[in-house]
């Protein structure tokens, strides 16, 4: 639980894989750095979408598939400065409090834990399978960031991680310019 202390305020680049149960899987990259955040995911199809904060403005960006423009309308005007918060569902500030309180039950009830090595990083994963459902397993870096959500249908799994953003993840995408809400 120590190293999930670690990651409480993590700064970090981290893109991810998801697959469902379906055939589609999409990539998703989520940065965090101090007062700056960025979700962006591109979809199987090739369709693109950034939601991000410099730290003073919020703005959403969406390109077509098989496009390279960028439409992008700064969002800052209805609040989503909060939305950074939701980096922490990928850090340690969520997941401790959680495996804390559940960690005693869950070695009762068979749970099992363990080491890997995602995407080059350190983790620490837990395996469980309780009497109503399949089960998973959910593995967290060395760093503090989430490695590894699984179930037996989906799967969200760490791809690259770096705990230094790229200052362009913060910026509109090149060539962009961005509308506002009237």
């Amino acid at each position: 639980m120590n190293k999930l202390q670690t990651g409480q305020n993590a700064t970090f680049d981290a893109v991810y894989k998801s697959t469902g149960s379906g055939s589609s899987t999409t990539s998703i990259e989520i940065a965090n750095q101090g007062s700056s955040y960025a979700f962006n995911t591109v979809s199987s199809s090739g369709s693109k979408a950034n939601i991000f904060s410099n730290g003073t403005k919020v703005y959403s960006c969406q390109q077509a598939s098989g496009s390279s423009t960028w439409n992008c309308t700064d969002m800052t005007a209805i609040g989503l400065g909060t939305l950074g918060l939701a980096t922490q569902f990928y850090t340690g500030k969520y997941w401790l409090p959680i495996l804390k309180t559940y960690a005693p039950q869950a070695a009762a009830l068979g749970a099992t834990f363990s080491t890997a090595t995602i995407a080059g990083q350190s983790a620490q994963c837990v395996t469980y399978k309780p009497s109503t459902s399949s089960g998973g397993e959910v593995c967290v870096t060395d760093s503090g960031v989430l490695a590894l959500v699984k179930s037996s249908t989906n799967s969200f799994e760490l791809q690259s991680y770096t705990g230094s953003p790229a200052a362009s993840l913060f910026q509109l995408p090149a060539g962009a310019t961005a509308g506002t809400i009237p």
